[in-house]
Parts: structure tokens; C-alpha cells; sequence
């Protein structure tokens, strides 16, 4: 099969497959230190170099995710679906918009999932079912924020009161292996979602425009 006749979503997923490889291994170093720091009693100690290595490798694993975002957006419309509420630029600022990105980054993947699936038309995609990988993709994204948070609360307040019986390194490094813990298997689970919606895509396309004869105006609009 030729480049042209292969859904751009595919070679996205790859990129984020490498990326998470990479997050992945960052998350398994970071809780390793932590539970060698909760064993032994004491305190957590990164270097400025690995703590920016670390971030560094999260914000590439969340650019590339937020790339897929706007490709799926970008297939809904090339495979031309019908009422779509997410254009790409509208995928990619639900996840910075306050409140609405409790949801509408969920609304937004369910929408893709709907659309990539080969057996739906443009107009009757809607009545296809949601995906149960997807909400719980983003329930334990909402679990591991909710624990971030707190930790972030607690650590403040330990801060502010380091004599205080409630200010404990140990909690706060408990909750700090909860949030990784989260952190690693959302994104298992987003790729996961992401490999399947890709091979739906690429199944749609081939039934909709052939494998030897998508437009190649379709392919550059993705």
C-alpha cells in the first residue's frame, strides 16, 4: 500500500508510540526513586538535569497527543461526517479551556471513535456506541489529576506548617507514586485508543475511497 493511500493518523500514532515509551520509562524511574526514598525514610533528591529531562519528556508525550487530537479532528471532517461539534483547533483547546476540560477533551475522543467506525455513514455515525477504553481512559485521567491536586494542597500546606503532625514526607511521597501511577496507565490507555481509532480510520478509508485511490486533495487535508 503507497503513502497515499494510508490514513495520516497512522503515522502519528507511531510518533506517540515512541513518545510514551519514553514517558513510560521517566515514570518508572521517578517511581522507583520515590519508593527507595519511602523505604529508606528519606528524602527524594533529583538533580536540575533529570528533573528537566523528566518534564521535558512529558511535554513531548503531551504535543504529541495534542497533535493526534487535531489529526482525528482533522480525519472526521476528510471522511466528511456530518453535525461534528470538534473542529481541530476546538479538539486541541478543550484540553486548556478551564471547567469545559473536565469533559470536553472526552467529548472530543468519543467523537472520533464514533466516526472512525467503518461500518458508520456520515449521517448516522451518532447512533454508533461510545467507547467503554475511552471513558475509562479519561476517568483515571481525572483520578490522577484529582490526586495531583491534592498532593499539590498537601504539600503547600506542609509548607506552611512543618510542625504540624499532618505535614508527612511519607504522604506526600504516597501520593506522589499514586499520581505516576495514574499518570502511567493513562497513557497506556491513550495509546491504546489511539492505535485502534487509527486502524479504524484506516479500515473506513479504504472502504470509502479504495486502497489504490484516495484523493490526494483528502490526504492533504489531514
Amino acid at each position: 500500500m503507497n503513502n497515499r493511500s494510508t490514513c495520516p493518523t497512522l503515522r502519528v500514532t507511531k510518533v506517540l508510540e515512541v513518545s510514551i515509551v519514553l514517558y513510560l520509562a521517566s515514570l518508572c524511574f521517578l517511581l522507583v526513586s520515590r519508593w527507595q526514598a519511602l523505604s529508606s525514610g528519606s528524602e527524594l533528591g533529583l538533580g536540575m538535569e533529570t528533573s528537566l529531562s523528566i518534564l521535558l519528556l512529558r511535554c513531548v508525550y503531551w504535543i504529541v497527543v495534542l497533535f493526534l487530537v487535531a489529526r482525528l479532528a482533522r480525519a472526521n471532517r476528510a471522511l466528511e461526517a456530518q453535525g461534528l461539534a470538534f473542529s481541530p483547533r476546538m479538539a486541541v483547546l478543550s484540553y486548556f479551556m478551564p471547567v469545559l476540560n473536565f469533559f470536553m477533551p472526552y467529548l472530543a475522543m468519543q467523537e472520533a471513535w464514533q466516526v472512525s467506525n467503518p461500518h458508520s455513514s456520515e449521517t448516522d455515525w451518532k447512533s454508533t456506541g461510545g467507547s467503554g477504553l475511552v471513558k475509562a481512559w479519561w476517568g483515571l485521567n481525572l483520578t490522577g489529576i484529582a490526586i495531583g491536586l491534592y498532593a499539590m494542597i498537601y504539600e503547600i500546606g506542609a509548607g506552611l506548617n512543618p510542625d504540624s503532625p499532618s505535614a508527612n514526607s511519607d504522604t506526600l511521597l504516597q501520593l506522589d507514586i499514586a499520581t505516576d501511577l495514574m499518570a502511567g496507565i493513562t497513557a497506556l490507555l491513550m495509546l491504546g485508543i489511539a492505535k485502534t481509532v487509527s486502524n479504524r480510520y484506516q479500515a473506513k478509508w479504504d472502504l470509502r475511497f479504495g486502497p489504490k485511490s484516495v484523493p490526494t486533495a483528502k490526504v492533504q487535508d489531514l
